[in-house]
């Protein structure tokens, strides 16, 4: 029997790290986002959700995306390579929160 995917919470902040790189080097670190994207698109990551909110008076803005992935080993491999990348250098904050499919709630909010 097939495992049920998990879907997992990834927040994370720019802030100053992201304020003190300059301008050229961060255009750099938005086109990184692609490939990374891309690969992990490839391997059936699945992009649920997105949005952004002020994160605080010096933090900026904050930004969330929802994933649905295989397992935890993938989000592992999937963490692992985010702070490998050198994505994670212009970041100040980040965090990952992680949980199953909640059939119940689903049901409840198709059914009303």
């Amino acid at each position: 029997m097939a495992e049920k995917p998990i879907r997992v919470l990834f927040r994370f902040t720019f802030g100053q790290p992201a304020r003190n790189t300059p301008a050229e080097q961060r255009q750099q670190f938005n086109a990184g986002w692609m490939p990374f994207f891309k690969k992990w698109k490839a391997a059936g990551v699945k992009l649920l959700s997105s949005w952004m909110a002020p994160g605080g008076e010096l933090e900026g803005y904050c930004h969330y995306l929802i994933f649905e992935m295989k397992d935890l080993e993938q989000l592992s491999q999937f963490n692992q390579e985010f702070n490998q990348s050198g994505m994670a250098t212009i970041v100040d904050r980040y965090s990952v929160a992680v949980g199953d499919i909640n059939q119940p709630w689903d049901g409840y909010w198709a059914q009303s």
